[in-house]
């Protein structure tokens, strides 16, 4: 499973703005930015759907 978050950076570029759009909606809760840092929170159960997602597809 965590195969197809370890080639996301590989894929990325070959995706469409679609479903970088959905990737990022399933995965990131939320972000929030101030002046000193950069917080992002995840879905937990979001990113295991993207990892299992990704990890069919490689092995396509």
């Amino acid at each position: 499973m965590t195969s197809g978050l370890a080639s996301l950076g590989e894929i990325w570029p070959e995706l469409f703005p679609e479903e970088q759009a959905r990737l990022i909606r399933l995965m990131v809760e939320r972000i929030v930015v101030t002046e000193q840092s950069l917080e992002m929170e995840l879905h937990s159960e979001g990113v295991l759907e993207a990892a299992m997602e990704l990890s069919q597809e490689g092995n396509r």
